[in-house]
């Protein structure tokens, strides 16, 4: 009994201290304490019989641990069932539950325990032992808002003045980069693997959530005042490789996607890796959109082609304005985005 009661304690100690690297700690009925702790994309299972004085290791995918020997050096192993699963032996002379407990979470901290979502909401800054940033979140206003590290050298980089709400990133490897410019009013998911880079420009909006994708080296742009509807993609990458049966070679690399200012993407519309968007276009609904387009057209259909030129648009809502004029005025803010299609981009 006075054992379980040192369990009890060390189990709030390790709360109150904020382990973030433990998802999961709990007391037993049958007396043993019982954890989890996620490594990259594995889970792994710790549970300490206080009775026969045994610690079992195992990863709930049934997958090899590596580096069990580091992780647990201070322990002197009893017998090793497989390579999926670990039993030591706590010797009786040194059963210091909160040494033994807390020597483990600081091994696995060692092993990259950092995948964790991240609410940013009041957050001023944040850096992780992975080299994982946040900056300049202090004069924006943020709602529920995730990220998730699961990797190192990521850095997440918001603009002052920035409106963020739903929003869910997911960097999903090493040493990539997204910047969020000024004023956007924006619902979306991103996931990012390694060595990408996304921008997303001032004054950007949309109507419902907008999906991001960049993988393999690859960027999204994505420049000033543009305009999403609902259900859009922006995909660099086809989320799974597709190969040649007759040689074997990679048929689907992943390209890069880039967005001119004043762009309006209508609801449903796809661009995928290779779009390269004029300045000052309209993507109609459902449109699938890869390769380049010149600026100030309609672009439309599955796949994507210009079906008119010399056009400009405005942000105004026909439902919620009563009368429009026939002609444009000069005046507009938008004037600037009023130009002739260029046929040689």
């Amino acid at each position: 009994m006075k054992l379980l009661k040192e369990m009890e304690e060390l189990v709030t100690k390790l709360n109150d201290q904020n382990f973030i690297y433990l998802k999961k700690i709990a007391i037993h009925t049958e007396k043993s304490m019982y954890f989890e702790f996620p490594i990259n994309d594995e889970i792994i299972v710790t549970t300490i019989n206080h009775e026969n004085k045994t610690l079992c290791i195992y990863s709930r995918s049934h997958k090899e641990i590596k580096n069990i020997e580091k992780i647990l050096n201070f322990l002197s192993f009893k017998n090793k069932i497989n390579t999926k699963s670990i039993y030591c032996s706590l010797d009786k002379t040194d059963y210091d539950f909160q040494n033994k407990i807390l020597k483990i979470a600081i091994s696995f901290e060692k092993y990259n325990i950092n995948n964790k979502k991240i609410n940013i909401k009041n957050l001023k800054e944040y850096k992780d032992i992975n080299n994982n940033e946040i900056l300049n979140t202090i004069n924006s206003t943020i709602e529920n808002v995730f990220v998730n590290f699961k990797g190192k050298n990521n850095k997440l980089i918001i603009l002052e003045k920035s409106i963020l709400k739903n929003i869910n990133i997911d960097f999903k490897l090493n040493n990539s980069q997204i910047v969020i410019g000024n004023n956007p009013r924006l619902k979306c998911d991103i996931k990012i693997g390694e060595d990408c880079n996304i921008y997303i420009g001032h004054n950007i909006t949309s109507t419902g959530k907008l999906y991001i994708t960049a993988a393999e080296s690859s960027k999204v742009i994505i420049e000033d005042d543009c305009m999403f509807a609902t259900n859009n993609q922006i995909r660099t990458d086809d989320a799974h490789p597709i190969y040649d049966s007759t040689n074997g070679k990679r048929l689907n690399f992943s390209k890069d996607v880039i967005i001119k200012n004043h762009v309006w993407v209508a609801y449903g519309a796809c661009l995928f890796g290779g779009a390269n968007v004029g300045q000052g276009s309209v993507i109609g609904a459902f449109s699938f959109v890869k390769g380049k387009f010149p600026n100030n057209c309609i672009i439309a259909g599955t796949p994507a082609k210009i079906i008119r030129k010399n056009i400009f648009w405005d942000r105004k809502s026909l439902v919620s304005n009563s009368i429009f004029a026939e002609d444009y005025s000069t005046d507009n803010m938008f004037y600037n985005y009023i130009n002739i299609t260029n046929d040689t981009f």
